[in-house]
């Protein structure tokens, strides 16, 4: 059993430091400003509620750890990602009964090119993606223990990415269906891990998700959302939901952090309002905009490359990029002319 648990290990490790060897330097990413400031901080703080903590945490204890090296923290995140692989062998062959298909289930994790890839970048996806392995693997196990450490791990995936929520609440139903104790026991773990972050929040914007739950939303749950995909990164889309809040929030004293927060409410009751009303992909009353453009201090795309206007006076924070002083967003329709998205 040693044997094969070091061998699933392996087959995921390789290929992985193949790309950690010969690949080009990963960008950093958000998580990794957000783990500078943990380190000089010495805490989280009031950096912000829109981002989870726990993969910025992962970073900066591996930057801690390597004394900031960035091949040292990109080698310890290819070991957390290839430990994913022995979870997927040993459920792969407890729920099939056949141990080649928990081999065949390995082999394609390890050489599955996006978590490859993903596996040296500076994005949560690989630390997730074994929070999640290993969360199926003590879910199949029978006993309370496994009902605690399913738990525990269910609520360290919501402090990494709150929108696995939906999983997470399903496999909690599973759980029940099997032992309506042990999915109690289970419930209460995610909550003792949880809430914590949830109260922080609550206190600083009055809200226990993470606020960018509803800027998630409305890049996919629109018109303008429909228009962009797929050829192009509904991200961009971003921008166009903020200066929809802008209209709402002008003249409000916030905070940055208040802001954010108020503006992913907006964002939020925006999607699920088209959400209500629009069934089967039918146009509704949101501006219109052209495949390759739309709000607020974005114009035309190419893809998913933006190409700001001249003209077009746009500024940056950390969390967002718009037009300066009071601009409104402007609708746009199939074929239009390139013009500044925002109008004054």
């Amino acid at each position: 059993m040693r044997l094969t648990v070091v061998c699933a290990f392996l087959l995921c490790l390789v290929p992985r430091m193949g790309v950690l060897w010969l690949g080009p330097a990963p960008d950093l990413t958000h998580y990794w400003a957000l783990s500078s400031a943990i380190l000089e901080q010495g805490a989280f703080g009031d950096l912000d509620t829109k981002i989870e903590p726990l993969y910025p945490a992962f970073l900066a204890a591996a930057r801690w750890v390597s004394s900031d090296h960035l091949e040292i923290v990109l080698l310890l995140q290819v070991i957390v990602a290839s430990a994913a692989g022995v979870f997927i062998w040993l459920l792969g062959t407890r729920l099939s009964g056949d141990r080649a298909v928990g081999w065949w289930a390995t082999l394609f994790y390890a050489v599955d090119p996006y978590l490859v890839r993903q596996s040296i970048s500076t994005m949560e996806i690989a630390f997730l993606t074994a929070l999640l392995m290993a969360a199926a693997w003590a879910h199949s196990q029978p006993g309370r223990r496994s009902a605690v450490a399913t738990g525990l791990l269910f609520g360290l995936i919501l402090l990494t990415r709150f929108s696995v929520l939906p999983a997470v609440l399903v496999g909690l139903v599973l759980l029940g269906r099997r032992s309506l104790r042990d999915a109690t026991v289970a419930a209460a773990c995610v909550m003792v891990v949880w809430a914590p972050w949830s109260v922080r929040s609550y206190l600083i914007n009055e809200s226990v998700m993470p606020s960018r739950a509803g800027e998630n939303l409305f890049v996919s749950l629109s018109d303008q959302g429909e228009q962009i995909m797929p050829r192009g990164n509904p991200d961009v889309l971003v921008a166009f939901g903020l200066a929809l809040a802008d209209l709402e929030l002008d003249g409000r004293q916030l905070t940055p952090v208040q802001y954010q927060a108020q503006a992913d409410r907006i964002m939020m009751r925006e999607a699920l309002r088209f959400g209500r009303t629009h069934h089967g992909g039918q146009p509704g009353s949101s501006a219109a905009i052209s495949p390759s453009c739309s709000a607020r201090g974005w114009c035309r795309t190419s893809g998913s490359r933006v190409r700001r206007p001249r003209g077009c006076n746009t500024g940056a924070s950390s969390s967002r990029a718009w037009c300066r002083g009071r601009a409104r967003p402007r609708s746009f329709t199939r074929g239009g002319e390139d013009a500044c998205c925002c109008s004054p």
